[in-house]
């Protein structure tokens, strides 16, 4: 008959994690956010440009020394095209089509505030299991501080009545954790349980 393989008892309180972890996108959950930002980011870009064209317009007409003529003008005075005044018109159109954009953008952000919020709701649901053993492991850590502080405070308690001195170990108490009965610890397990985790 083989040896039985021994194998490690398992404790109560053990929270185990079957896989890892990976949080899930906004753009992953919500293919209408994703669109939101695609468009954005391609209307920023458009922006952009134009406002790149109308510098290089802007200048161009800073270093024409012609005076600019409507084309109707240009026309009966035999003239050829008028650059000057296509730029001008140009940049009037692109005014126009920044101050669209700028406008749409505006638009954008207040759908995309709405998206992320939605989505953000639905990302948050799926990740209530993960979170929720999350909540439960530190739950377990602090009852082992609040285990160990129990015990140093026990000791620190006897080397009082019996009225040891004992600086000489370097006092270490915890108080960055509230009082012993009813501490920050204590009241992080309130809030927990209020929220309905079980920590």
């Amino acid at each position: 008959m083989g040896l039985l393989k021994k194998t490690e008892p398992t404790k109560p309180n053990d929270v185990a994690q079957s896989a890892p972890f990976a949080m899930p996108t906004l753009e992953g959950t919500s293919t209408v956010y994703t669109d939101l930002m695609t468009k954005q980011i391609d209307l920023t870009r458009a922006r952009g440009e134009l406002q790149s064209e109308r510098r290089k317009l802007e200048r161009a007409i800073e270093e024409d020394t012609t005076v600019a003529l409507r084309p109707s003008v240009a026309a009966l005075l035999g003239d050829e095209d008028d650059s000057k005044s296509h730029s001008l018109k140009r940049i009037a159109e692109i005014h126009r089509a920044v101050n669209d954009i700028d406008i749409a953008l505006d638009v954008l952000r207040e759908r995309i505030s709405v998206e992320r919020g939605k989505t953000s709701l639905k990302v948050a649901t799926a990740c209530r299991p993960e979170y929720a053993r999350r909540v439960a492991v530190l739950g377990q850590a602090l009852r082992a501080v609040q285990a160990a502080r129990a015990g140093y405070d026990e000791m620190v308690d006897e080397f009082s009545r019996n009225e040891i001195s004992w600086t000489s170990l370097v006092p270490l108490q915890p108080n960055f954790l509230g009082d012993a009965r009813d501490g920050h610890v204590h009241r992080w397990f309130r809030a927990a349980k209020d929220a309905g985790y079980d920590a």
